[in-house]
């Protein structure tokens, strides 16, 4: 009977280790997909930035896809009092965007701010899709 239990022990222990070399792999392969938010920053622009007479804040913008590839965009936008204090933030996705085109984005604060309101691009995340 123990020589049994050792070999389910090493095919456990196998396994464990296989999983855990294939998650990391998995992981790798993902990070390599996405553009870190610097890189993909560059694709971002706002062109309309309204804070005081709306009750929260709202920013609208462009991405272009500068990538070889078609991308999914994650973007957010810090809305900050005229000290460049954050006030409150919004987001916005935009599910795919071809190489060399446009697309618009817009969001609104997620809560009310008073006062001048600028807005900046806090963070871009691209993720090139698969097969595009």
């Amino acid at each position: 009977m123990r020589p049994r239990r050792r070999n389910e022990a090493r095919t456990l222990v196998s396994a464990s280790v296989l999983l855990a070399i294939g998650l990391a792999l998995a992981g790798l392969a993902l990070a390599g997909c996405g553009a870190s938010s610097s890189a993909a920053q560059k694709d971002v622009s706002v062109t309309a930035c309204r804070g005081a007479s709306q009750p929260r804040p709202e920013a609208a913008g462009t991405i272009v896809n500068r990538s070889s590839k078609v991308s999914s965009y994650a973007v957010r936008i810090a809305f900050e009092d005229v000290s460049g204090n954050r006030v409150t933030e919004g987001a916005d996705t935009v599910a795919r965007v071809s190489p060399g085109h446009s697309a618009a984005w817009s969001t609104s604060g997620v809560t009310s701010a008073k006062g001048e309101i600028h807005c900046r691009v806090a963070s871009v995340s691209r993720v090139a899709l698969p097969g595009g």
